[in-house]
């Protein structure tokens, strides 16, 4: 039987925002520089609540990069199962935002850079 330590507090956010962006979208994967749904923004709520039964319950809304993209249901399935394997979360209540439209500028500063530096090496290598 493995002991987990559990997290409390600002980590345990931090814990689910790092579980959140080891799903990778695959769009991201055609670009040479895979992103997780932190990186490429479309992580639109991340939060912790105290349940009435105690214990935490996560509550997330994720949005997707194109209306028809198929990969939503994918996405819903993987936070509820990554998400709700860390030790503290009682609950996981996901939910998909499909009134945001999407852009580019969504994404982290640091994915944009590693997204440029790809694309540059590509461009080099032609």
């Amino acid at each position: 039987m493995t002991h987990m330590t559990k997290i409390e507090g600002p980590a345990l956010i931090d814990a689910v925002r790092e579980c959140l962006n080891g799903i990778v979208d695959p769009c991201s994967i055609t670009t040479g520089a895979p992103a997780g749904l932190v990186d490429m923004g479309l992580v639109v709520k991340a939060e912790l609540e105290a349940r009435d039964e105690g214990g935490l319950r996560a509550v997330v809304e994720i949005g997707i990069t194109h209306p028809f993209c198929m990969m939503a249901g994918v996405f819903l399935n993987e936070v509820r199962q990554r998400v709700g394997a860390l030790d503290g979360i009682e609950e996981v209540a996901v939910s998909l935002d499909s009134d945001t439209v999407w852009t580019p500028d969504q994404m982290t500063a640091d994915y944009r850079a590693r997204l440029d530096a790809a694309r540059a090496a590509r461009q080099i290598a032609s």
